[in-house]
């Protein structure tokens, strides 16, 4: 249920520094995006179409993801869950974004820049997954 206690192997500390700076960001975005959710709800659906509701929908279900996600991963406990959460918010990030040229008719040249950066969290997201295991779980 929970990672290991704090590590003394420089790898391990590596890893630990790396999976809370983590967990940290992803609760400090989930948390200023739910602060101004009516505004961020409103750009997560516009060009979407028809699909419009569902992405305000979505944008609430993002914070929670990013919060809990972000939490779990700080505190190194029910790692599994962090990964989905995080995961699935990340990962919906570039899918819903490159949406928008299809369904909005928004210039794809407007929406890469977040979509690659987007690509460098889900990178770093990879990297903390790969940190989070302990004793018999790495195997």
């Amino acid at each position: 249920m929970s990672c290991c206690s704090l590590p003394t192997h420089p790898k391990g500390i590596a890893g630990f520094v790396l999976r809370f700076s983590f967990g940290l960001s992803l609760l400090f975005v989930g948390l200023k995006h739910l602060m101004t959710v009516d505004g961020f709800s409103v750009f997560v659906a516009q060009d979407l179409g028809a699909l419009a509701p569902l992405g305000q929908i979505w944008a609430y279900i993002y914070c929670v993801l990013l919060i809990a996600g972000g939490v779990l991963f700080v505190l190194g406990m029910y790692t599994d869950a962090a990964a989905w959460a995080a995961g699935i918010a990340l990962g919906s990030i570039p899918v819903g974004m490159l949406l928008k040229p299809i369904l909005g008719g928004v210039d794809l040249s407007a929406v890469m820049p977040a979509v690659h950066n987007t690509w460098i969290w889900i990178l770093v997201y990879f990297f903390v997954v790969k940190s989070c295991c302990c004793g018999n779980e790495c195997k």
